[in-house]
């Protein structure tokens, strides 16, 4: 693996990361969701979304420009909670050529706590669907969700704490 740098975000960051995580979404999803649903995460959407993300003090966020981020937090889904899952992979994206390098590993790392944690997946989304069984997640269930109105299915994983 070719070392990346990362670091935690500021707000100078939130174009940048906006750009960044627009254009991950068109990699990523393109042929898995509709593209009415991808258009509507441009980065001046998105740009709106870091704003919170840098403001919270919950957050946690890891990026490596040019490459990716990671983003955790307390858990969200009283469902998931009750469960044990205290913990919540808010969000994982990496450039498409950045991707299989190691890269995801190294962001997920910085910020795992090692507790139980939640992870939900695009059903479809193979690749990061092995890339989060990898880390010792395990499909929990599959549900049927929206975005914007538009019909999903998502795979929800929980990984248990780690030593």
């Amino acid at each position: 693996m070719t070392p990346i740098t990362f670091r935690p975000v500021t707000p100078d960051d939130i174009d940048a990361l906006a750009a960044l995580h627009a254009r991950a979404w068109i990699e990523t999803y393109r042929g898995l969701l509709p593209d009415t649903l991808i258009a509507s995460r441009s980065a001046e959407a998105l740009r709106l979304l870091w704003q919170r993300i840098v403001a919270s003090p919950l957050t946690r966020t890891a990026w490596a420009p040019g490459i990716g981020f990671c983003t955790m937090g307390p858990q969200r889904d009283a469902a998931l909670a009750a469960l044990g899952a205290t913990e919540e992979l808010y969000a994982i994206y990496l450039l498409a050529d950045a991707q299989g390098k190691g890269h995801g590993r190294a962001l997920f790392a910085a910020l795992d706590r090692g507790l139980p944690l939640s992870i939900l997946v695009f059903e479809g989304n193979r690749r990061a669907r092995a890339f989060h069984e990898g880390l010792g997640a395990r499909l929990h269930a599959i549900r049927d969700e929206t975005i914007d109105g538009h019909p999903i299915r998502e795979a929800v994983y929980l990984r248990p704490a780690r030593p």
